[in-house]
C-alpha cells in the first residue's frame, strides 16, 4: 500500500481524500488543477492534497497601498488640517489647556501617520528626503530671526 500511494499522482491522491470526504472526484481534480497552475486558492487543501505553490506575479494595485504614481489630494488636506491645528495651538496656548476639537489626542498621530504614508509612497532616496527637510528646517530658523529683529526683540539672550 506504501508503494501503492508512492507512485500516485497528486490529482490521484486529491481524488482518494475527497471520495473519502464525499466531495466529487471530479471538482477536487479541477481544483488540484486550478491550484498546480497557480491559479486557485491554497488554504483549505487537505495534506494529501498540498503542493508547492507557484509563484505567479501580480502587477494590479493593492487597495491597502495605493500606487506611488498618482496624486492623492485627500494626504495633502488631512496634512494641511494637521498643521493648522499644531500652528494654533502653538500661537495660542490656551487652545491646548482647552484642548480645541480634542487636537491633543489625534492631530500629531495623523500629522506623522501621513507624513509616513507620503515617504512610503515616494520613489524618491531618502538623502534627498533629508536635505529638502534641513531646508525647510533653515528657512523657518531664518524667518523666526527675521522677525525677532524686525520686531526689535533680544534675540541673543533669547537664542535657544
Amino acid at each position: 500500500l506504501a508503494l501503492q500511494r508512492s507512485t500516485l499522482s497528486d490529482i490521484e491522491r486529491a481524488q482518494m481524500a475527497a471520495h473519502a470526504g464525499g466531495v466529487p472526484a471530479s471538482e477536487v481534480a479541477e481544483r488540484s488543477l486550478l491550484r498546480h497552475k497557480g491559479l486557485g486558492p491554497s488554504y483549505g487543501v487537505g495534506p494529501l492534497e498540498r503542493q508547492t505553490s507557484v509563484d505567479v506575479k501580480d502587477d494590479t494595485c493593492d487597495d491597502l497601498c495605493p500606487s506611488s504614481e498618482e496624486h492623492y489630494p485627500f494626504l495633502d488636506l488631512t496634512r494641511l488640517g494637521c498643521v493648522f491645528m499644531v500652528a494654533v495651538d502653538h500661537g495660542a496656548p490656551a487652545f491646548g489647556h482647552w484642548n480645541v476639537f480634542f487636537a491633543q489626542g489625534w492631530v500629531l498621530q495623523y500629522l506623522f501617520l501621513v507624513c509616513g504614508v507620503c515617504f512610503g509612497m515616494s520613489k524618491k532616496p531618502l538623502l534627498e528626503y533629508e536635505l529638502r527637510l534641513g531646508v525647510y528646517a533653515v528657512i523657518g530658523v531664518c524667518v523666526n530671526w527675521s522677525a525677532w529683529l524686525l520686531m526689535g526683540l533680544d534675540w541673543r539672550s533669547n537664542f535657544v
